[in-house]
């Protein structure tokens, strides 16, 4: 379809749906010589209107204002749609990770220092650096105290099973509520 003007759009839709100015104009609570207008590219409809017109026509806004309908090749598909979630999706999850990685990141090297000066094989600080990680995930994505004095202590657990105590463990436990306060924040303001 030929690009047009609002107005001449406006008057061929009209025309279409078999309306006057004067019936379009008393849908839109407004008078026939302001339609009139619009048609003759003297004005163009309050922005208020737009979605009320469009509506009318069965268009989009973004039709309207352009002055034509879109073509094909500009409606996306629906295995576009969800090509463009699935990516909203995969950058929200790398971002995501990243700040996670960030945010942990002099948390983890507090850890493996600790957890180097303990007498732990390299599987067993493997196994523990993937229960941190589900911590992580789980502590942030939580919402609830409970949960989040739950993770808390199974970490505590899972770190005195392993050897780490005292000292090195109250600091651990400081560090690790610091860093998901943090992480926590980051993550809000990604959404």
């Amino acid at each position: 379809m030929e690009r047009k003007s609002i107005g001449s759009f406006i008057a061929v839709l009209r025309k279409a749906k078999g309306l006057t100015q004067r019936e379009l104009a008393d849908k839109l609570g407004i008078s026939d010589k302001a339609v009139s207008r619009w048609e003759r590219d003297e004005t163009a409809p309050d922005l208020s209107l737009i979605p009320v017109i469009a509506e009318i026509f069965n268009v989009t806004s973004d039709e309207l204002l352009r002055g034509e309908r879109a073509t094909e090749k500009d409606v996306p598909t629906e295995k576009q749609a969800e090509k463009t979630e699935k990516q909203i999706k995969n950058n929200f999850q790398t971002r995501f990770q990243d700040t996670v990685e960030f945010s942990m990141g002099d948390f983890t090297k507090k850890l493996n220092k600790s957890l180097n000066e303990s007498t732990l094989s390299d599987k067993q600080m493997k196994d523990i650096q993937n229960k941190l990680n589900e911590f992580v995930y789980t502590q942030i994505m939580s919402s609830t105290p409970s949960n989040h004095k739950q993770t808390t202590q199974n970490l505590r657990n899972m770190l005195s099973e392993a050897g780490v105590t005292g000292n090195d463990l109250r600091n651990i436990m400081m560090e690790f509520s610091d860093t998901m306060k943090r992480t926590r924040e980051e993550v809000n303001r990604l959404n």
